[in-house]
């Protein structure tokens, strides 16, 4: 596993086999990622995504986010991306259990 996703795991406090089978982010170039198998879109503008996943809230942070194509449980986000972590829908972060 490398380091960005090992990043990932470990920020969102899920074992990685898991994340594997619910879902995916995936690196896919400078300043893009690649989600799948979300649940819902919760909130989007262009410096915070929030999805909702069978684990809770996920936050993508960053500056001139865009969804470069949405489907039905996958899309493409662009822009300066700064932090991937657990939060809230209300910008509060999401304590472990």
């Amino acid at each position: 596993m490398n380091n960005f996703i090992q990043e990932i795991v470990d920020t969102c406090k899920l074992p990685f086999g898991e994340i594997s089978k619910d879902f995916k982010i995936i690196w896919i170039g400078i300043g893009s990622l690649y989600i799948c198998n979300y649940r819902k879109l919760v909130d989007y503008n262009t410096d915070r995504i929030v999805i909702s996943t069978a684990y809770g809230a996920i936050e993508v942070v960053g500056d001139n986010l865009v969804l470069r194509q949405i489907n039905k449980g996958e899309m493409i986000v662009s822009g300066e991306i700064i932090s991937i972590s657990r939060g809230g829908v209300n910008g509060k972060k999401e304590k472990s259990k």
